[in-house]
């Protein structure tokens, strides 16, 4: 989900980076300040301590690079130019801001941001919206202690994004796919993105793909690969965008 919420906001140190897509397109965010930048179209973390980032790796903060691109794509390549224009868009997953941003720089209406870290709040969200110029009104926090009581809170979304939630228990990947059964508009779609392999937690592409299968609910396709982007980098584990839909019935 997001970063650890036993983590005080005063211990994280922030720096300001700005992403480049492919496009041109850039988007400013806020960031750990020891997570170090290199200069490139997708920009590539090095390490950083777990630590500093409560449940969170630089790993995680690429995927959100990664996710912004495969939108970007989606837009810019596919030339699906409506994908957010008048859309009510919900964040979920490893909220961040960098993908409400990106929405809201495309024509989404609204966003929403499911948030159970103030120091996350504090620290990389606020500061990042801030550094895109989003207006208050423009975004809603929404916040709650635990996954299982947060879809009350929850009104119908055109776009769910919902970046880095694969690597996940399975407990908490039922609880993703009760949340998006009960607050997806009927024709809305939800994107989300992960790795085709972890070694450190239950979910992975192929896993996720045969679960939202055997619920029934949803049909699911892939949009978007890591590995054609950096053709340079045979990467073992290439992240996937997964699209999905309420089945046709």
């Amino acid at each position: 989900m997001v970063a650890n919420k036993s983590i005080s906001a005063a211990k994280i140190r922030t720096d300001v980076h700005e992403m480049i897509l492919e496009s041109g397109k850039r988007i400013k965010y806020v960031a750990p300040r020891n997570i170090a930048m290199l200069k490139d179209a997708l920009t590539i973390m090095r390490p950083v301590e777990r630590s500093l980032l409560g449940d969170h790796t630089t790993d995680d903060w690429e995927g959100v690079q990664d996710f912004c691109q495969a939108m970007d794509d989606m837009i810019e390549v596919e030339m699906d130019r409506e994908l957010f224009l008048g859309k009510k868009v919900l964040e979920i997953g490893f909220c961040t801001g960098l993908p409400s941003a990106f929405a809201l720089q495309r024509g989404a209406k609204e966003v929403e941001i499911y948030c159970d870290s103030q120091a996350a709040l504090e620290c990389y969200i606020k500061p990042t919206l801030r550094r895109n110029n989003v207006r208050p009104e423009k975004y809603k926090i929404v916040s709650a202690l635990h996954l299982s009581s947060i879809d009350a809170s929850l009104n119908g979304y055109d776009v769910i994004l919902a970046p880095e939630i694969i690597r996940n228990t399975e407990e908490n990947l039922e609880v993703f796919h009760s949340i998006f059964e009960r607050v997806l508009k009927d024709g809305g779609i939800i994107l989300l993105m992960g790795r085709t392999y972890y070694n450190d937690y239950d979910g992975n592409i192929p896993s996720f793909m045969d679960f939202v299968k055997s619920k029934g609910q949803f049909d699911a396709i892939i949009r978007w690969t890591s590995q054609n982007q950096k053709k340079e980098q045979q990467e073992v584990a290439p992240r996937k965008m997964i699209q999905i839909t309420r089945c046709i019935r």
